[in-house]
């Protein structure tokens, strides 16, 4: 008994220092912590519902986004633009079918003036024609047309093929240089101009008038010697002057029509064409 108390005793305080170490806490309610859904819609941070996207109205900046405006919208552009072009097609103005049917001369032999031929041939003369042109103009639009003036050019279209196969201004035009060779990048020449005041067309109707024509040449300044002018050539070729049998001679050319209808758009028609004529 004497050894059993301070046994009990130690046992006792060893007990209970060993309950409270090893005690269980005390119970208490687990705190709210959110933890988001990720399944859910709302937004993880403000806990709302986020904004819905809006449909665009428009693609391409235009065409409307859903089916059935957009099919309004195509059918309605197809019919607007159907429209304007059998507007354009009936009411545009076209080009009136212009035509030269003959080259003149204004008054026989006292057409011609030639001057720089005193002193023999040389490559310094001038021959000028006053001639006149028959025109024929047929306005084929659906109104009248007025035209504010025709500014027309005349260029001699020289066979080369001929100048360079038959007899040449050699045979009649003295020189020290052999014949030399015509080539077709030289065979347009300049002749002459014409020009004739505003007129107007009646719709569908054919109107012929004569229009004040003027053929001015001088040789090439840039040949050695006169017999070499490619123009010159073919003038005395197709005139019979050194070769047997004549041949005619083409004339390309080109008018120019101002219209107002057109002014705005800055078009000029332009009409062009070639014309057979026999030696002046």
């Amino acid at each position: 008994q004497q050894y059993q108390q301070p046994y009990q005793d130690n046992y006792q305080q060893s007990y209970q220092q060993n309950y409270q170490n090893y005690a269980p806490e005390p119970y208490h309610e687990p705190l709210d912590v959110h933890v988001p859904n990720t399944a859910s819609s709302l937004d993880p941070l403000t806990e709302k519902e986020p904004p819905m996207k809006k449909e665009p109205r428009c693609i391409y900046g235009c065409i409307p986004y859903k089916k059935r405006p957009r099919i309004i919208c195509l059918v309605t552009t197809f019919v607007v633009l159907l429209a304007i072009g059998i507007v354009g097609f009936l009411f545009f103005p076209r080009y009136p079918a212009m035509k030269v049917l003959s080259l003149n001369l204004s008054d026989g032999v006292r057409s011609f003036k030639i001057s720089g031929l005193e002193n023999g041939p040389t490559k310094n003369f001038t021959v000028q024609l006053d001639m006149w042109m028959l025109v024929s103009v047929v306005n084929t639009n659906r109104y009248h047309m007025k035209v504010d003036s025709i500014d027309l050019k005349a260029f001699i279209v020289a066979n080369t093929t001929q100048l360079n196969l038959g007899g040449g201004a050699g045979n009649v035009i003295p020189g020290s240089s052999p014949r030399r060779v015509f080539k077709d990048s030289e065979a347009s020449v300049l002749i002459g101009t014409g020009n004739n005041t505003s007129i107007l067309f009646p719709v569908n109707q054919n109107v012929t008038f004569a229009m004040n024509f003027t053929v001015i040449y001088r040789p090439d300044p840039s040949i050695q010697e006169l017999k070499d002018d490619v123009l010159l050539n073919e003038i005395f070729q197709s005139c019979n002057i050194v070769q047997p049998g004549n041949r005619t001679m083409t004339v390309h050319y080109r008018a120019l029509a101002p219209i107002k209808l057109l002014q705005p758009i800055g078009f000029t028609p332009t009409f062009e064409d070639d014309l057979k004529i026999n030696c002046p």
